[in-house]
């Protein structure tokens, strides 16, 4: 018998969406081949419980959250949906409790079983608690920081597509002739200290000498005797002002040509008929010097 093309493709295809949905459910945590037993727990808070959060007993995971539902409108509590896919028999009264799977907040189902000996069948109710202790605390303190860092993590990442978009190739390029320049900047400042360098080193010997000579100026100048030069100073100053102070009273000739009036304007009428003299005598100089060779002319 043969098989037409068209069949074929049917059976690959439906053979590819069976394997596609078992490994979809086997990633999910659900196994079709071994058996489940699903209950139901009662929460007055999920406490961040999200469907699919894995339980775990004894420290392994036997099973999950399937569903999470309100149960009524007036005060509702939450009703969690668990499956356990390991042939465990679970004893009445055991617990369903919401805890802290790890550092990062993960809320798991850890089941905690009683010391009952008769079992929970297939759809009855497990005890719901919410676990409060030390991991709790970390969790609640560590979530905030863990969304920072996301955030961080979020900026950095903004920060580096944005530094990528600035630092093109004409960027570069031109960070590159900005250092480009810098060099030789400094390779120029190199040069001049250099220069100047060698003009200390040839102007050493004069300059040197300057400061010798600035050394013997100091040491004459500690060697002046300031003391006696301002003694003499004022004994000088004092005998100005008494020679000054003579002046004044009318001492002496010249303190008397300085406080005499009457002698003031005599001295000054004597210089100014002098003065009409001297020019009379230049005018008519006959009139004062009259000589001849042959004797004076009688009339």
């Amino acid at each position: 018998m043969k098989i037409s093309k068209e069949i074929k493709i049917a059976i690959v295809s439906i053979a590819t969406i069976i394997a596609f949905i078992l490994g979809a459910n086997f990633l999910k945590g659900r196994n079709f081949f071994k058996p489940e037993t699903t209950f139901f727990a009662f929460f007055d808070n999920a406490n961040n419980l999200t469907p699919s959060a894995s339980v775990f007993f004894r420290g392994m995971n036997v099973g999950r959250v399937t569903r999470l539902e309100f149960t009524g409108a007036e005060n509702p509590q939450i009703r969690a949906t668990i499956v356990i896919n390991e042939r465990l028999s679970v004893p009445k009264n055991s617990v369903a409790r919401i805890a802290v799977g790890d550092l990062f907040g993960t809320r798991i189902i850890e089941l905690m079983f009683s010391d009952e000996t008769e079992f929970l069948r297939n759809g009855d109710t497990l005890i719901g608690e919410i676990e409060t202790g030390f991991m709790e605390e970390i969790a609640t303190q560590l979530m905030p920081v863990a969304s920072r860092v996301e955030s961080l993590a979020i900026s950095l990442d903004s920060l580096v597509m944005t530094m990528n978009a600035m630092f093109n190739e004409q960027a570069q390029q031109e960070i590159q002739n900005s250092i480009q320049d810098l060099s030789i900047s400094l390779n120029n400042a190199r040069n001049l200290t250099s220069t100047a360098n060698r003009m200390l080193a040839d102007q050493r010997e004069n300059v040197n000498e300057i400061l010798t000579n600035f050394a013997e100026i100091s040491n004459n100048l500690n060697n002046v005797d300031f003391a006696s030069t301002v003694n003499s100073l004022q004994n000088t100053l004092a005998q100005a002002d008494t020679l000054i102070q003579r002046l004044n009273e009318g001492e002496g000739t010249l303190g008397l040509l300085l406080n005499d009036e009457r002698l003031y304007e005599e001295l000054t009428n004597s210089a100014a008929n002098l003065s009409r003299l001297l020019e009379d005598l230049k005018t008519n100089p006959r009139r004062y010097v009259n000589f001849s060779l042959f004797g004076r002319n009688r009339d």
